[in-house]
């Protein structure tokens, strides 16, 4: 991050001395450090070479493959997705025409090329987005003079100035919001009027997701994808591509549902992590709380069928007991798609409080129209089934009855199949 080394530095002097840190773990960090290096020295670059623009078709499909696999569609009412390219697509809003490339700081992107758009007509019901017309101290002035709003949320307390002019006082007086986990001020939400009849589309960018309650009927997430981004979006919103990506968390309905609300701060120099193992689905599912997207959730523009569960148990190379679970997946629709097949494992007889589903394995098939495939997930038995034991310090594998739920999310599991563990 930017900013000062702090952890590894004066910290770090600290946990030798009072003993925290041991030479032995500086020796483990160092020779990370080297073997990072040695990995790089592989690729024969010359030290202290000038930046250069490696453009081939090869890594504009690596970096095109990346974004496109892992586009998630949220939610899809009615079809609305995929668009058809005979129609014509507006772009509406400020972040319509911002092309953003980075994340700021050292993320800066020089990208390779960029698309050209069709400026439509323009008309501002709000001010132009600041970030636009912006300008360094260098003499340059900005494109445009008005009025412009500025605002904070904040956790504790802040004040916004300009030019030395205090404009926004986020101190005086606060009001109580739920960012920041509850402990942060209210932040100000805009709302648009939608005309009966008619169909709106709302894509959401952003790095995670925030509290959701959608009244939209598409939810596309984008994240950070990279320069070929752009054209990962409109492969997979136009039907180029059809989406087969999976959520790789919870997607909370409001901030005080989570399982660290009432622990998650700082209090007379400690934190307390009381969630336990607890985390994220784990936690939901346990307590029987409603999500607005389950963990592995991800739709496509096609179903699939999934059938045929076989569960058999084998040794490994390593003399290890592993389990092969296998399903036959079927494309039923009309383009080619791929399935995410998760299979998670609860313990039927616990002695020790333990989450109702642990996911313990995954695999992705793609699939032409009306194909079928046996779908094969290996897992090592010993750590499907086991928890660990802080007071022993090992594994423990204890004997009971497992259950194989196979599905395609962490709700959504339509499969059944059990194995036995026969001793402790």
């Amino acid at each position: 991050m930017l900013g000062v080394t702090y952890f590894r530095g004066k910290l770090f002097k600290q946990a030798l001395g009072s003993g925290k840190l041991q030479l032995k773990d500086v020796d483990d960090y160092v020779r990370r450090v080297l073997k990072l290096v040695k990995k790089a020295l592989l690729l024969g670059l010359p030290k202290n070479a000038e930046e250069q623009t490696i453009d081939t078709p090869n890594i504009a499909a690596l970096l095109w493959s990346l974004p496109v696999n892992s586009i998630v569609l949220l939610k899809n009412t009615n079809s609305v997705l995929s668009f058809r390219k005979n129609k014509t697509t507006a772009g509406i809003g400020s972040n319509a025409r911002y092309a953003a490339y980075c994340c700021g700081g050292p993320a800066s992107l020089r990208p390779y090329h960029h698309v050209e758009y069709a400026l439509g007509p323009l008309a501002w019901k709000r001010l132009p987005l600041l970030s636009e017309i912006s300008r360094t101290t260098d003499g340059q002035r900005a494109e445009e003079i008005a009025e412009y709003e500025l605002s904070i949320s904040v956790a504790r307390t802040a004040k916004l100035f300009i030019d030395g002019k205090l404009v926004v006082d986020n101190e005086t007086k606060q009001r109580p919001g739920e960012s920041f986990f509850g402990q942060g001020t209210v932040e100000e939400l805009g709302v648009v009027k939608l005309e009966k009849g008619k169909t709106y589309s709302v894509p959401v960018t952003f790095g995670s997701l925030p509290n959701m309650t959608f009244r939209s009927l598409v939810a596309v997430p984008f994240g950070a994808g990279g320069l070929r981004r752009g054209h990962a979006i409109a492969d997979v919103i136009f039907g180029g591509i059809t989406p087969a990506a999976s959520r790789r968390s919870v997607s909370r309905i409001a901030t005080r549902t989570i399982q660290l609300f009432l622990n998650f701060r700082f209090k007379r120099q400690r934190t307390l992590y009381r969630e336990d193992v607890y985390v994220g689905y784990r936690f939901y599912e346990k307590v029987a709380r409603e999500v607005a997207f389950p963990f592995g959730h991800g739709l496509s523009y096609i179903s699939f069928d999934i059938q045929d569960l076989k569960i058999a148990e084998r040794t490994g190379a390593n003399n290890e007991d592993e389990i092969y679970v296998t399903i036959t997946v079927t494309n039923t629709g009309s383009v080619a798609g791929a399935y995410v097949a998760q299979v998670h494992v609860p313990q039927h007889n616990r002695s020790v409080n333990r989450p109702l589903k642990e996911l313990r394995g995954f695999e992705k098939v793609f699939l032409n129209p009306g194909e079928a495939k046996d779908v094969e997930i290996l897992l090592n038995k010993k750590y499907a089934a086991s928890f660990w034991d802080e007071a022993r310090s090992s594994w423990i594998l204890e004997k009971d009855t497992f259950s194989v739920f196979v599905g395609d999310s962490s709700t959504n599991t339509p499969v059944e199949g059990r194995f036995e563990v026969q001793q402790t």
